[in-house]
């Protein structure tokens, strides 16, 4: 973080920010942007971040072996993420059960766990 009110206001978070390894950095802001998005698609994501697509899709795979997200297409040869948790509603939508009162699983919707 560079604003200068940020750093005056809040010295304690800058800095534990700063002693983080950009693959910390990455978990820690997936896991909270994730969950209130509707899908992520790693190239724009990347260019807003300004980090290579080679780091963040590391970062993706990371959370796809801890089942904290799945991959989904997107289109042609690109995939994009989307939450477990949000993967895992989508799917009980789609079985036309908008209140989520039968259980289903992202593998029966198409979606995968790598």
């Amino acid at each position: 973080m560079h604003h200068t009110l940020v750093r005056k206001q809040y010295p304690d978070l800058v800095a534990a920010a700063e002693r983080l390894s950009l693959d910390e950095a990455l978990d820690g802001f997936l896991q909270v942007y994730l969950p209130q998005a509707v899908y992520a698609n790693p190239t724009m994501l990347a260019r807003d971040l300004k980090i290579t697509t080679a780091v963040l899709y590391t970062a993706f795979e990371r959370l796809v072996t801890m089942g904290k997200v799945v991959p989904m297409p997107l289109t042609g040869k690109i995939s994009g993420y989307v939450w477990y948790e949000a993967a895992a509603e989508i799917t009980k939508k789609e079985k036309g059960n908008p209140h989520g009162t039968e259980a289903t699983t992202s593998k029966s919707a198409g979606f995968h766990l790598a």
